[in-house]
């Protein structure tokens, strides 16, 4: 046997070798797309489903929190109700609900609107979320 066969040989076998890797592969791709993803969408409907409401607001203000000069996609849309309670007005994508542009501009300052929302007030959070208007009260 030559040294080339030798080497040829030994390459084989770390190929082979590798192809057996692939299922570890692949089992580690859905570990990873399971924890990166599906875990994370579980969790906010468990969120969303605990703490949903519906409730009645009257617009004190209204405002944008700007995160980046360079796009609006990733603003933070604000509301405040006579209470001095503030609202994110949020999309919500497992209702595939992304309007949340048009919810803010519909909001008009001392009107009162019935609106749908999730979330609790804690010490991480003091803003609920606010992704439907449901009718406006005059």
């Amino acid at each position: 046997m030559t040294k080339k066969n030798f080497y040829f040989i030994i390459l084989m076998i770390q190929i082979l070798k590798n192809l057996n890797n692939l299922k570890n592969i692949k089992y580690s791709f859905v570990k990873f797309f399971i924890l990166i993803v599906v875990i994370p969408i579980v969790i906010k409907y468990l969120y969303y489903l605990k703490t949903m409401f519906e409730i009645t607001i009257t617009i004190k203000n209204k405002y944008k929190q700007f995160n980046s000069p360079n796009n609006d996609y990733d603003d933070l849309l604000i509301i405040e109700d006579t209470n001095g309670d503030k609202y994110y007005v949020t999309n919500l994508f497992f209702k595939l609900d992304f309007n949340k542009e048009e919810d803010y501009k519909n909001f008009e300052i001392g009107k009162t609107y019935k609106v749908k929302g999730y979330g609790v007030k804690n010490l991480l959070s003091q803003n609920l979320n606010i992704y439907e208007i449901i009718e406006k009260i005059y």
